[in-house]
């Protein structure tokens, strides 16, 4: 496993992405089109559409490349989906509106992606923190590499989580 990014992130309206260079920011309609799951939009097929639970402000989030499936300790994740994602080129976490860029280290090449996320609804509850306050929600993306697949939701144990799979899920977008 080797971790591309560990950190906090800036999230505005509850998103950020993960997009190629040049590769403006998603709507969520198309990002979402045909999904089973609301809190990872794969659709385009090289970006993805992330929704956090915290409207605005900074999240924990680490980004990992492992080589196989990581083993998954769902006692310790609220929610759980996964995507497919191709890279073909330079990739990057970037914040709403075209704010900060994170680039990853990430080789062309086609990846499933596991969406983990705990505390969507105590980050949606707070929605921005005020000074001195932490998110209380973080977020993992494990991605390693795997033919194309369907998306799927593993685990939804937050309100929110059910929400944004009800609204941008399910055929919703």
């Amino acid at each position: 496993m080797r971790i591309l990014f560990e950190g906090v992130f800036p999230v505005h309206y509850g998103q950020f992405y993960l997009l190629p260079r040049d590769v403006p920011a998603l709507e969520p309609a198309a990002a979402f089109r045909g999904q089973a799951n609301g809190l990872c939009g794969a659709a385009r097929g090289d970006a993805l559409f992330l929704v956090t639970g915290l409207h605005t402000g900074q999240v924990p989030v680490r980004v990992v490349r492992c080589d196989a499936a990581p083993d998954d300790d769902t006692s310790v994740w609220e929610d759980v989906v996964e995507v497919s994602l191709q890279v073909d080129a330079a990739v990057a976490l970037e914040a709403w509106g075209g704010g900060e860029r994170q680039p990853l280290a990430l080789e062309p090449g086609t990846y499933r992606v596991r969406y983990r996320c705990v505390g969507m609804d105590e980050g949606q509850a707070m929605d921005t923190p005020e000074d001195g306050q932490h998110a209380p929600d973080r977020y993992e993306m494990a991605m390693w590499p795997a033919a194309a697949a369907p998306d799927l939701i593993v685990k939804t144990g937050s309100d929110s989580a059910a929400y944004w799979h009800r609204a941008w899920g399910q055929g919703g977008a």
